[in-house]
């Protein structure tokens, strides 16, 4: 009998414990489940005219989507003052944080002023804001993106002439993708194995100017081993002038972007290499810095980047170079890419 009521006891007292921890239980999934659905974060890109800066827009759409934020995407059409503008038009918006990429770095600093006038973070996306007030700067680790691209091409092409084809001079990118060039190309200069024997700062990352130029080069020499190009789009130009000239797969070819043409190009030799930048990774932490701080918080940095007029908190991101023996374990495994977008249908 003794056994029986206390066996009553214990089951009573399960049944009056369990609606206690299920409601332990909600309270928990409720704090998880945080709702963002009255903040409203801008988009400045500074161009969509690349394939990369699309992909960039869709894949923070998405994510928009799934967090349940509100999304303002603005495209400056590579015109500096027109982002200026729509920076302004966003914090008349209400935004609670702007996430920028900068057409022109220094000219992008009026926008440093405007929103720190008006309370509102801004954050410096890929491309940092100079000599202005900037709260968040994100970015790949770029000095070593310009170190991989040199590292690869000497591997394979130790000696003779280079042609380097670099980015806008506008973009402060672009001076840390030559310092990491050059890091591994100055002692081969300097032992006469390789002689740079043109150069060229491209206006606007535009693969017709690149085009342009790399026919110039052509037009006075063929004696070429190697062209060092700062980004997949432009390196496409690049090959396409190199193929006029019968000269494709024979001249070892960089890029950065990892863009799908171009990881086909690297299947078929005619361009040596690339670098993936998991954007995902970067997209993502930059939409998760602008609600943090629209929350209040304060996201957590990795470094400091000095951009002329402050140190600037900074998050980098990692960067991979991926050549032909590399692409299943770098942009397929990573799911940038599938299979089938890489090698097409297989039977």
């Amino acid at each position: 009998m003794k056994k029986l009521k206390l066996l009553f006891v214990l089951l009573m007292t399960m049944v009056l414990t369990m609606p206690l921890l299920s409601g332990c239980f909600k309270k928990e999934d409720k704090q998880a489940a945080e709702d963002y659905s009255n903040i409203t974060i801008g988009f400045s890109i500074h161009g969509l005219d690349m394939a990369r800066w699309k992909r960039e827009k869709t894949m923070a759409e998405e994510f928009a989507k799934e967090k349940g934020f509100n999304l303002l995407v603005m495209d400056a059409q590579k015109d500096p003052q027109k982002q200026i503008e729509q920076c302004e038009n966003l914090i008349y918006q209400g935004v609670k944080a702007i996430i920028i990429i900068p057409e022109d770095d220094i000219a992008a600093g009026k926008v440093g002023e405007i929103a720190k006038a008006n309370n509102v973070p801004l954050i410096a996306y890929d491309r940092i804001v100079r000599n202005a007030h900037l709260d968040y700067y994100i970015n790949f680790e770029q000095k070593k993106v310009g170190v991989l691209q040199a590292k690869i091409l000497t591997e394979k092409y130790p000696e003779g002439n280079y042609v380097l084809i670099k980015g806008s001079p506008t973009d402060n990118n672009t001076k840390s993708f030559t310092d990491g060039n050059m890091e591994v190309l100055e002692p081969f200069i300097n032992s006469g194995e390789i002689k740079i024997i043109d150069s060229f700062d491209t206006p606007g990352w535009y693969r017709n100017e690149a085009y342009k130029f790399m026919k110039e080069v052509l037009a006075k020499t063929t004696d070429i081993q190697a062209v060092l190009v700062q980004n997949d789009d432009m390196g496409r130009a690049v090959i396409q002038a190199l193929d006029e000239s019968g000269l494709a797969g024979k001249v070892g070819v960089t890029g950065q972007d990892a863009d799908l043409d171009s990881i086909k190009y690297i299947l078929e030799d005619k361009q040596t290499m690339t670098v993936y930048k998991p954007l995902k990774t970067m997209n993502q932490a930059a939409f998760n810095f602008a609600l943090d701080l629209a929350k209040g918080k304060k996201p957590e940095t990795n470094g400091i980047t000095n951009n002329g007029y402050m140190d600037v908190p900074t998050y980098f991101i990692d960067v991979v170079a991926v050549t032909k023996d590399n692409i299943d374990s770098t942009v397929i495994q990573d799911g940038f890419y599938t299979k089938e977008e890489v090698y097409g249908k297989q039977n």
